[in-house]
């Protein structure tokens, strides 16, 4: 009886309930913002922000009540609202960032539905990096994202030369890299020194290191999910900047009744190496952003995306020629069907080509890319239960065509398509608890029309232990059908060349879950984020290069993968312990990992192996703080201790004698992998002062010095035949020196 009485009760509430919804954007970029705690004060009810700064709090009861919304590193919004009868209200609220000297000081007791929120958001292995903390950091010559993101626990970087990512035992190629929703390939330049996107065009991006949600797919490890600036529809604002190595500049504002960016960046390098000689190379590579949108009322919004990049070498003493780079295109609409229901559409179009000649008679082209049409729906059925759906279907497409002296030495063109639905769910209890169960669907048709399909189930859980302390749990089953080709005695790749799986191979598969435990506490007038999470993966079906496969006078139309390609499986496990301070004069933070990836040979017609992987590192110690003085004066320090990579040694050397009675020394190699470089060390610092001006304006100097004990970290060894003796010696190839930096950045 007593159960039947509540029932009445609520009903008649929720009759006579309200519900308020809308965007929260930054005030002085009119950016959205994510992940905004936004609820009505002494109560339960509350909701945070989606990506694109959204949010939706009902059942909320007739009459007067205080609105907030928080969120770090901004004032707190309060207004006193009051809701009628069955009203449905959509607002735009404006944050103001909060100053840099009060951040950390002042202590705000909030209400309880800030903690409604935050049990909802289950952030197992994840990670946001903003630009603002990329620009005043030490840098390689220029702010760089994939470098910042090197600096965080379990990642690994396996060079300095490198911008690319190892996340939590993956390999390079098992990250999904998106910028605006599109993929991109290869998102590097200069054969991987820096990475591709301009950081001033960047709104923030998010690194999901593992056990990622069902509305992704298509790798087996982590989510780089890149988001640019929108256009500030408000007013005309812009930056430029210059470095020892290249310039670029931004510019945003209001356009047909919306906003528009964009971006560009050059490297001018290419004259100096061109007065060289032609014993020099002549280099440089070029990169432009762009976004345009328009708002169709309030609950419409279309949205144009682009990244164009390209890199042009030239070396006139080899009569070579090549070039490479990325296309992409993204067509968004935003659409509000109702307060409670949520759509964003995407077409998306992306591509990596690269084009050589050289020497006079030899010539490679390889592309690869997609076509992509994607929907997700969320429906905000109540505060405490979200539904989330979708579909995509890609196109994909590759081409590798290579030639010598006139003979067609390969010749590889096809396409195949993906079609994918997702399923996700976010339901809390009592504040404390929320399940997040996910699955997601594919079929694959590949080059040759064989029929796959899969089933990617993902689970996410998190306990609010108090109101500051929670712990996690993530895991999932994830599908990979393209891949990269891979040598485990070369930890440089210089560009990523992608294949498809075909019906010869199985896809890759990854199991993996995640448990971390998360806790924020105030000492010393600073609130202290501590946090630790430990990770397993088993990851089967990855493919390596055959070392023993043979030359062939054939014309290769057709890449089987069983016959060119060596089937492995892996492990990878690792505990992850970080402590971060965001607010404040001084923050940073400072981290060590234990990881190991072991893999195993698993392929009938080769010798079983177990090995450490390349990219395998241990132990590892990182370390990025900064400490602002003033709003003028700012220094940064980045601090890197690591385990040293695997590699396979030389044990010995026989003379080969060829048919012409040239006589060729040939290596005999040891272990796979059962040696390993010294330990890595490297300490970054940086200076920053800033002059701001009477119209808004402001300068910002950046001095950087990378290295700075000038310790020679080794890349690789080389071994040199010196023919006075008939020897072989090993020799260092190192790793950066002692490098300084300097740059400046105007902002209008």
């Amino acid at each position: 009886m007593r159960f039947n009485i509540l029932a009445v009760i609520f009903f008649f509430t929720a009759l006579n309930s309200a519900t308020i919804s809308g965007h929260v954007k930054d005030s002085s970029s009119n950016e959205a913002v994510a992940d905004v705690n936004v609820y009505i004060e002494g109560t339960t009810l509350g909701s945070a922000t989606n990506i694109n700064g959204y949010f939706v709090i009902s059942n909320i009861p007739q009459g007067k009540h205080k609105f907030v919304a928080s969120a770090l590193g901004y004032k707190l919004f309060t207004k006193e609202v009051i809701f009628e009868r069955d009203q449905s209200r959509k607002v735009e609220i404006k944050l103001y960032p909060e100053a840099i000297e009060l951040e950390g000081i002042d202590i705000v007791v909030e209400g309880e539905g800030e903690h409604t929120e935050e049990v909802m958001n289950i952030r197992t292995g994840q990670l946001k990096i903003k630009p603002r903390d990329i620009k005043t950091s030490a840098t390689f010559i220029q702010p760089d994202l994939f470098r910042s993101i090197q600096t965080l626990p379990g990642v690994v970087s396996v060079s300095d030369y490198s911008t690319g990512l190892y996340v939590r035992g993956g390999n390079n190629d098992h990250n999904l890299i998106l910028y605006d929703e599109i993929p991109v390939y290869n998102p590097s330049h200069l054969f991987g020194v820096f990475s591709t996107f301009i950081t001033d065009a960047l709104r923030d991006s998010k690194l999901i290191k593992s056990a990622y949600p069902a509305e992704y797919g298509g790798r087996l490890g982590s989510v780089l999910d890149i988001r640019s600036r929108d256009g500030n529809k408000e007013k005309f604002e812009g930056n430029i900047s210059a470095s020892l190595f290249a310039g670029e500049g931004v510019v945003t504002g209001p356009v047909f009744g919306g906003g528009f960016l964009i971006a560009a960046r050059r490297s001018y390098i290419d004259p100096i190496l061109r007065m060289l000689g032609d014993e020099y190379p002549s280099y440089y590579f070029w990169d432009g952003q762009g976004q345009l949108y328009k708002d169709f009322g309030t609950d419409d919004r279309l949205i144009f995306s682009t990244y164009l990049g390209s890199d042009d070498l030239e070396f006139n003493q080899f009569d070579m020629n090549m070039g490479w780079g990325n296309d992409t295109y993204a067509l968004r609409w935003r659409h509000i069907f109702s307060p409670k229901l949520y759509s964003n559409s995407k077409l998306s179009y992306s591509s990596f080509k690269i084009n050589m000649d050289a020497f006079g008679s030899f010539k490679y082209q390889n592309e690869i890319g997609d076509v992509s049409l994607k929907n997700t729906t969320e429906y905000f059925a109540t505060n405490d239960l979200i539904y989330k759906t979708g579909f995509e279907v890609q196109r994909f497409f590759i081409r590798y065509d290579q030639e010598f002296a006139g003979t067609e030495l390969m010749d590889i063109e096809g396409n195949y398509y993906i079609y994918s639905l997702f399923f996700e769910g976010s339901k809390t209890w009592n504040s404390k608890f929320t399940i997040k169960p996910g699955i997601r669907f594919e079929h694959c048709a590949i080059l040759n029309d064989a029929f796959r399909l899969t089933a990617s189930p993902r689970l996410s859980l998190k306990y609010m232990l108090n109101d500051f302390s929670s712990v996690t749990l993530s895991g999932g089953r994830y599908f990979q059908n393209l891949f990269t080709v891979q040598q485990e005695n070369q930890s440089l790749q210089i560009v990523d060349n992608w294949f498809p799986i075909d019906d010869s191979v199985d896809p890759g598969i990854c199991d993996n879950a995640a448990l971390g435990y998360e806790t924020t506490r105030r000492i010393a007038g600073g609130d202290y984020k501590f946090t630790i999470e430990g990770y397993y993966k088993y990851m089967q079906n990855l493919q390596n290069w055959k070392e023993t496969t043979s030359a062939t006078d054939d014309i290769i139309e057709e890449m089987v993968i069983d016959s060119n390609f060596v089937n492995s499986y892996a492990h990878a496990y690792g505990i992850e312990l970080m402590v971060e301070r965001q607010l404040g004069k001084f923050n940073g933070n400072m981290s060590y990992t234990y990881g190991k990836v072991v893999k195993t040979i698993d392929d009938p017609y080769e010798k079983a192996d177990e090995f450490d992987a390349h990219w395998d590192v241990p132990h590892s110690f990182k370390t990025s703080l900064n400490y602002n003085i003033n709003k003028k004066w700012s220094f940064g320090t980045i601090i890197t201790y690591s385990s040293g990579r695997p590699y396979t040694e030389n044990i010995g050397y026989y003379t080969e004698i060829l048919e012409d009675g040239t006589e060729n020394i040939v290596p005999i190699k040891g272990g796979r992998n059962k040696m390993r470089y010294p330990d890595y060390f490297r300490w970054d610092i940086s200076a920053n002062y800033t002059w701001f001006y009477k119209n808004g304006s402001k300068l910002l100097l950046n001095l950087s010095v990378l290295n700075l004990t000038n310790r020679e970290n080794v890349q690789s060894y080389i071994y040199d035949e010196r023919e006075e003796n008939d020897t072989v010696v090993k020799d260092v190839f190192p790793m950066l020196p002692i490098l300084p930096s300097i740059r400046l950045s105007y902002t209008f």
